[in-house]
């Protein structure tokens, strides 16, 4: 088992600038996997801090709105439940299920690398926790922890799980959300599809800002954005795999599909499963 990021690093949050000066007072004493580990991780919270700035744009779009009611459509919070927001980024899954419990949930805990883009929302809900967190290792929660998990967009886009890439690694992945949830407990996530289409994410991303003032820096940034995570998946960081290969990874982990949708242009993947 590869030594996990915060485990090596003992820091609470770990900026890419905390991975960068990290490598350089231990370069000497670390062995050459561990250091190519490192730079792929710091290099990897680099991108998503300098893509933090997207979510609000995001969010502003039809197809985003869209995704944003089929995760609340399926995901079913009930009174006096704890949920995880796994990939939480500014954390709007938070805002769904704690109103949708009709603001009645024990607790939320919202984990991510990033946690700036979600403390506006910190402040918005009361019994949200925000953690940082890896979601590539163990996830520093006893088991049978949460009755349910919630995760937008993130699931795909961890580049390996200690130390194990692509599809294994995400199934290792589903395993350790099996840990910590409890029996018949929820999983309601997205993805990218497969085979994106990368201007159909950007044009019906943009069309509802026609008017924005600065739309042409707006859809400069969503075609460099996006075409770094079709770019990403093309080279194997990133996991993106059809229905049939998603369902087969969550029956073999202990997880029963309850349903599939098509939704943000048909670009991405929403499912609830839930833990048998």
């Amino acid at each position: 088992m590869s030594v996990g990021l915060y485990e090596l690093i003992k820091k609470k949050e770990i900026t890419s600038g905390e991975i960068d000066l990290f490598i350089s007072k231990n370069s000497k004493l670390l062995d050459s996997q561990t250091l190519e580990r490192l730079d792929r991780w710091k290099k990897e919270i680099e991108f998503w801090e300098e893509s933090a700035e997207i979510y609000k744009y995001a969010a502003m779009g039809l197809p985003h709105r869209r995704l944003v009611r089929a995760m609340e459509e399926l995901v079913d919070p009930h009174s006096g439940e704890v949920w995880l927001d796994l990939g939480c980024g500014p954390a709007p899954m938070s805002k769904v299920i704690w109103e949708k419990s009709g603001r009645t949930l024990k607790k939320i805990v919202g984990l991510d690398l990033v946690l700036e883009p979600a403390r506006k929302m910190e402040k918005e809900i009361p019994v949200l926790e925000l953690k940082y967190g890896n979601m590539g290792e163990h996830l520093d929660f006893p088991d049978k922890t949460f009755d349910g998990v919630i995760s937008n967009i993130a699931i795909p886009y961890t580049i390996e799980y200690e130390g194990i890439p692509g599809k294994e690694g995400i199934k290792r992945l589903f395993k350790e959300i099996a840990r910590i949830l409890k029996p018949g407990g929820q999983l309601v996530w997205s993805t990218p599809k497969r085979n994106m289409h990368l201007y159909v994410c950007v044009f019906t991303s943009i069309q509802d800002m026609i008017r924005h003032p600065g739309l042409i820096l707006i859809a400069n940034k969503f075609l460099k954005y996006v075409g770094t995570l079709k770019k990403k998946g093309k080279e194997g960081l990133y996991t993106y795999l059809s229905i049939e290969e998603w369902s087969e990874l969550l029956n073999e982990t202990g997880f029963v599909v309850d349903s599939w949708r098509r939704v943000f242009s048909h670009q991405a993947l929403v499912n609830k499963s839930f833990l048998s």
